[in-house]
């Protein structure tokens, strides 16, 4: 059983096909690549603890995202915690309707968020003139960063 993170999956020779794949984390990070994953013929299961998913998303590219989803077949449990995941292949998790468990998996997909990283910023702020920008400030999508740091180079 091969075990991913999100990140690995940006690479198309490590995306899987015609597997079951659970996504853990139904956020901005979690519905993309379930996108990805469905677009590559995967059955795709998305567990959320929140009671919605595709939050950060913007709005039109989330209604877009949603229903291609839907489309596909994907299953969306949301308000629902993951609690055990038995041999890499089954997991039981709790939500709103009871217990869920969902077995035959091929992968897990952790997708569970991220925090800034500005440990280098805290180290040099106070040495010399820079700015926090991007994922650093504010974990988000490539094109706030990009945006972020045009910004702030126009106002230096």
């Amino acid at each position: 059983m091969n075990k991913y993170y999100w990140t690995e999956f940006l690479k198309d020779d490590q995306l899987p096909s015609g597997k079951k794949v659970v996504v853990v984390g139904g956020g901005l990070i979690g519905v993309e690549v379930a996108s990805k994953l469905v677009d590559n013929n995967n059955e795709v299961i998305i567990i959320e603890m929140l009671p919605e998913v595709a939050n950060g998303m913007e709005m039109i590219e989330k209604v877009m995202t949603l229903k291609k989803l839907k489309e596909k077949g994907v299953k969306i449990y949301t308000s629902t915690l993951v609690k055990e995941v038995i041999d890499d292949s089954k997991i039981i998790a709790e939500g709103e309707d009871g217990t869920v468990e969902i077995d035959g998996i091929d992968h897990i997909v952790m997708a569970t968020g991220m925090k800034p990283e500005n440990g280098l910023y805290e180290k040099i702020k106070d040495k010399a003139d820079v700015a926090l920008i991007g994922d650093a400030k504010k974990v988000g999508k490539a094109q706030t960063a990009i945006y972020d740091a045009f910004e702030t180079a126009m106002n230096v």
